[in-house]
């Protein structure tokens, strides 16, 4: 009978904090508040009092609010397939006045062109097999991607 006990103990103390945590998790609530991007800019978490209350104004309230200047990215862009090999897709949401520069891993600009519509096709598949970096400029903004050339 000893040796059940000491058996056991294990799994009463793991229930015992499962039971715990889900008891603290239905407390606590979480509000989140996005951007026309889709970034996260403010995080609630709302905590109501032990005790019942005749004022549910007075629950604790926590606030996160993230700098909207940490944001900046403006171009909205899909590259791939990343790794590639040869034809690297470019779609762009707002490609008037964006440019697209390539570069290899030494810094040497080996492509580049202007954009003509949302969907842009760049061919690399003369160049060899390695990393490359691929810069998109429109309207004073730039987004760069890192791409993975396979031979």
């Amino acid at each position: 009978m000893k040796n059940m006990f000491f058996n056991l103990k294990p799994a009463f103390v793991l229930l015992a904090l499962c039971l715990s945590s889900v008891a603290y998790s239905q407390n606590v609530s979480f509000v989140y508040s996005y951007d026309a991007s889709g970034n996260r800019v403010q995080r609630k978490i709302e905590q109501p009092p032990q005790k019942k209350l005749s004022n549910p104004a007075s629950a604790s309230v926590i606030t996160d609010v993230v700098k909207i200047d940490e944001v900046k990215t403006a171009i909205v862009a899909l590259v791939y397939p990343n790794p590639t090999y040869g034809l690297l897709n470019i779609s762009l949401e707002n490609f008037e006045n964006a440019t697209y520069q390539v570069f290899d891993i030494s810094g040497k600009e080996i492509s580049q062109g202007k954009f003509t519509s949302s969907q842009m096709i760049i061919d690399i598949s003369n160049e060899g097999s390695g990393q490359y970096l691929v810069k998109i400029t429109s309207n004073g903004d730039t987004q760069s991607y890192l791409i993975t050339k396979k031979s």
